[in-house]
């Protein structure tokens, strides 16, 4: 998977001009791309920016009634809202509040899918905020969550970032059973797309 963060930036513009009536599904698949590609490219504040400003958007438009919609939805500001509590200090705690906020909309769901996204961005939360044990806890549980859904890029990323945190030659190997895993998927960035998918320090 050779991402080019211009060109997806480019690929959603033409998308959108190709539609001849633009929706607001085809809005939310914009604004998913835009603030992935934000993601991938360390841009925490901008991608929170961009969510929160469009979500409102989305948000009156009742898509948000629509449980995949919804739960993309909250995910999308949880993790920008991860990332850029990541990169500030000043607001860090904030930023967490609202992601924990978000992260709990989701696994109020009840959707098996939700819940086990849930657990990695709880991990992240967590792992951004300090906590540690706390966020080891959760990366171990969303391994054993996410591959019960068959949400096998996501497992990869949450024992990426548990090898990473835990640290030790056994964690190590955890952690490059993932990357493996990612580059036999021809993902050439594997940190750059688990920062997408649980942004973390």
């Amino acid at each position: 998977m050779r991402i080019d963060p211009t060109g997806a930036q480019d690929a959603a513009d033409d998308a959108m001009r190709r539609w001849s009536t633009t929706g607001q599904v085809q809005r939310l698949q914009e604004l998913l791309a835009r603030v992935d590609t934000d993601l991938y490219l360390g841009e925490g504040k901008t991608a929170n920016l961009r969510a929160e400003r469009v979500w409102a958007e989305i948000e009156l438009s009742k898509l948000d009634r629509m449980q995949f919609s919804f739960v993309q939805g909250r995910s999308m500001r949880a993790r920008t809202a991860i990332a850029w509590a990541r990169d500030d200090s000043t607001r860090r705690r904030t930023l967490l509040d609202q992601a924990a906020r978000d992260v709990n909309e989701m696994a109020r769901t009840g959707a098996p899918w939700a819940l086990a996204n849930a657990t990695l961005l709880r991990g992240a939360i967590a792992e951004v905020a300090g906590e540690r044990e706390r966020a080891l806890v959760s990366y171990d549980h969303a391994i054993v969550e996410l591959e019960a859904v068959d949400m096998k890029l996501h497992a990869r990323v949450a024992m990426l970032r548990a090898g990473e945190l835990r640290g030790g030659s056994e964690a190590q190997a955890q952690a490059r059973e993932a990357r493996d895993w990612m580059s036999d998927e021809e993902i050439a960035r594997p940190d750059r797309i688990a920062s997408v998918m649980a942004p973390s320090r």
